[in-house]
């Protein structure tokens, strides 16, 4: 079908995510449906709606990602190792693991994902101040 030129590959793309994408996401909402409500940091439905949606806009980067990297690198194993290296270089430069990063690598969270979902779940959830002390 490819070879004949029977569809874009824009097109295979998004027919592919969007099939795709109640599979892929279903365990992403039960993740939030249990941890943010035990975290119990902010009890506003609409807060917990904001950051389910930021974590599914994530989950569907990442997928994105590997999708990209899979079309860019044709061997396998190959294709593995640089995935792995990539997703953990976007996960470490996206802010959640590492706040203090060394000049040269500061551009590098600009092309996180991973940073923009984290950084608007952060705002959402901590809209006023938590109070540190213990009080509530």
């Amino acid at each position: 079908e490819r070879a004949s030129g029977s569809y874009h590959l824009s097109a295979y793309f998004m027919a592919k995510t969007i099939s795709e994408a109640p599979t892929r996401l279903l365990l992403p909402i039960f993740y939030m449906c249990i941890s943010y409500w035990l975290a119990s940091i902010n009890n506003r439905f609409s807060i917990f709606l904001g950051t389910t949606f930021c974590t599914m806009l994530s989950v569907l980067a990442g997928e994105s990602l590997g999708l990209l990297i899979g079309a860019g690198v044709m061997d396998l194993d190959k294709a593995m190792t640089v995935m792995v290296v990539v997703s953990l270089m976007l996960l470490l430069v996206g802010g959640f693991f590492v706040d203090n990063m060394p000049a040269f690598m500061k551009w590098m969270k600009y092309l996180s994902p991973f940073k923009y979902s984290f950084d608007a779940s952060q705002q959402m959830v901590f809209d006023s101040d938590v109070p540190c002390d213990g009080s509530g």
